[in-house]
């Protein structure tokens, strides 16, 4: 298994989960709410940020 393929397992137990906790009754929101997890979008950006201080 590849560091691609475990992000990739990761993100369809993540988007598996959180099917499971929610029940979506319109249709539209439902239909939102997958287009949105097939592009993948529940993984957070990564951010990098530097202390203003720092020097």
């Amino acid at each position: 298994m590849t560091v691609f393929d475990l992000h990739k397992q990761v993100l369809a137990d993540n988007q598996d989960f959180v099917h499971s906790l929610i029940q979506i009754a319109d249709e539209r929101a439902r239909a939102f709410m997958d287009k949105h997890c097939e592009r993948r979008n529940a993984w957070p950006r990564a951010a990098v940020a530097i202390p203003e201080g720092y020097r």
